[in-house]
């Protein structure tokens, strides 16, 4: 434990607290500042990429094993994920054409596909780290008691 005073506080050191905390606060800001390129759906799907890459890192850093269902659905995450990529770049190509509409509204959607990606993939992070953290340390109480005060 990690004392105060001679008194025991903590499982676990505060600066693991903050960094998570701070992770989690860019996640967000991210997300939400892709909000002012992109639509709404593209954010959306973007931020389910939190899914598949908290898989991932779990399966790297806490050794989880999943099923070949698992697996099948990440590539197929992946794959809706590339594809509204694509379909924002060729929408990013015709608003240069024809300046109205939708396309006018976000003319910079690749900007904020790579933020809302970027914003999904720090969620991931922050997920495998929280789990890693509540399991191996302090607990649930702590670990938002502590969160939160960052």
């Amino acid at each position: 434990p990690h004392w105060f005073l001679r008194i025991p506080l903590f499982a676990s050191p505060a600066w693991v607290y903050m960094g998570i905390a701070i992770l989690d606060v860019e996640a967000n800001y991210f997300t939400v500042l892709a909000f002012r390129f992109t639509t709404l759906t593209s954010v959306n799907l973007f931020d389910a990429l939190a899914i598949p890459s908290a898989m991932i890192l779990s399966r790297v850093f806490l050794k989880r094993r999943f099923s070949t269902l698992h697996y099948l659905g990440v590539v197929v995450c992946m794959w809706g994920i590339g594809y509204n990529v694509m379909s924002d770049y060729q929408s990013d190509e015709f608003a240069e054409l024809k300046s109205s509409g939708a396309e006018a509204q976000y003319p910079h959607r690749l900007l904020g596909d790579a933020l809302a990606i970027v914003g999904g993939l720090l969620f991931g992070a922050n997920d495998v780290l929280a789990e890693k953290y509540v399991k191996k340390y302090g607990g649930m109480e702590e670990f938002l008691g502590m969160v939160g005060f960052f």
